[in-house]
């Protein structure tokens, strides 16, 4: 975790470890990085991959290294003010939430998801849309109007993919509001071909 060894390479589920300089040789012409600068890297991978989030969310995603509190509020106060980081209100919260700026047109809504890897299937328990968008209204800040379907489509793909990275050979819809938007976003839960050629099936015991 210190950067003096890496990972170049596995033999079945053993890792093969080589000093970095071996493994990846241009990394010697490589800039050091700032902790200021990994911090902010930090911070934007968390929130690129959550969407949404709240400082609890932040200090619980990437758990290293981990960082002194008043570090990462100073550092997320300086993305706010540079205009990289949104705060946002969600309904029902008390809590402040963050966002990348420009990750927020892609914000459509709220998904609860839950991966069960023995049955090998994602359980989609809600998608949320938010009301602007149901209603193909103008959201928030003043934002240009989304395409419907569009965003439609978009959630779909990513659950599909979702479903394929963790092993999900079947996707499950349980809830979505409005009711009125299912039948569309289960059109769009079709897996691509792209990702259908790309997952891997092991054979059962019993095959």
């Amino acid at each position: 975790m210190t950067g003096a060894l890496t990972v170049h390479s596995r033999r079945h589920f053993n890792k093969r470890f080589d000093l970095l300089e071996r493994a990846i040789p241009a990394v010697l012409d490589g800039e050091v990085v700032s902790a200021e600068e990994f911090l902010r890297w930090h911070l934007e991978r968390s929130l690129h991959a959550m969407g949404a989030a709240t400082e609890p969310d932040l200090s619980g995603y990437l758990t290293f290294p981990r960082f002194q509190p008043s570090m990462r509020r100073a550092a997320l106060r300086a993305m706010i003010e540079r205009g990289e980081v949104a705060e946002l209100e969600v309904e029902g919260s008390p809590s402040r939430w963050l966002a990348l700026t420009r990750d927020l047109p892609a914000l459509a809504g709220r998904v609860d998801a839950k991966a069960h890897r023995v049955e090998r299937r994602l359980e989609v328990r809600h998608v949320h849309f938010e009301p602007w968008l149901a209603t193909t209204g103008t959201p928030p800040r003043g934002k240009s109007r989304m395409d419907q379907a569009e965003a439609l489509a978009g959630v779909g793909e990513a659950l599909a993919s979702l479903g394929v990275f963790v092993g999900g050979d079947e996707i499950a819809l349980r809830r979505v509001t409005p009711h009125r938007l299912r039948a569309e976003l289960t059109r769009a839960l079709q897996v691509p071909a792209s990702l259908r050629r790309s997952r891997v099936f092991e054979p059962s015991a019993s095959s």
